[in-house]
């Protein structure tokens, strides 16, 4: 059986693009697995997890349209293409459609030279990402000599209601019995902002009581 695996880094990315080609594979579309998870931990994606875990079987396929939707670090990909493997799965990138049977290669060899490419893809791609990070590196080095580099701007403030409503859960924890990670998935808001406003928060609910006194 043949598996479509389509994957952003964020919620607010579509997509939309990924499953169109997956489909103009071949895949099924109820045999297109979507995640919206960073590249960063594999560990940390569940339904890819679920699918080389529980779902593959031997003789599967694994179909992503590039390489980074598996992942832009090497390492993680030897990982993850070693695991599908050991599965008796394989893993192929949508534009190699007809690599195997319309060449006259036989299936071993095949294998390997797909094998061989990936990794020489997954490389290239890891390569391409810290060129990517150097460049932004230099480009804020520049910046900052010219004075015009101010950092990243904040996500949250203290004038943020749903931070506030956050943080407000987070200190009554011990009635709500929320943990940081339920309480910041329900407003929205990340458990760095909670920890790293909590206490401004309270200083100026103190200053708030203080003055109407």
């Amino acid at each position: 059986m043949e598996f479509g695996y389509a994957r952003v880094s964020s919620k607010q990315q579509n997509l939309s693009r990924q499953i169109n080609s997956l489909k103009d594979y071949g895949i099924k579309e109820n045999n297109i697995i979507t995640e919206k998870q960073s590249g960063k931990a594999y560990e940390n994606r569940p339904e890819l997890m679920n699918l080389i875990n529980n779902t593959l079987r031997e003789g599967d396929k694994i179909v992503v349209t590039s390489i980074d939707r598996l992942s832009r670090n090497y390492k993680d990909t030897k990982k993850l293409t070693a695991m599908i493997k050991a599965k008796g799965a394989m893993f192929v990138i949508s534009s190699f459609k007809g690599f195997y049977n319309d060449n006259g290669m036989d299936n071993d060899f095949a294998g390997m030279m797909n094998e061989f490419l990936i990794n020489f893809m997954a490389y290239q791609a890891q390569q391409e990402r810290k060129n990517i990070h150097e460049r932004q590196k230099q480009g804020i080095a520049q910046a900052k000599k010219r004075g015009v580099y101010k950092g990243r701007p904040k996500k949250y403030t203290n004038g943020n209601q749903s931070l506030q409503k956050a943080i407000k859960m987070y200190l009554n924890r011990d009635e709500n019995k929320m943990t940081a990670e339920e309480i910041a998935r329900l407003n929205g808001v990340s458990r760095s902002a909670i920890y790293r406003n909590k206490n401004m928060f309270q200083k100026q609910i103190i200053k708030k009581k203080l003055a109407t006194k």
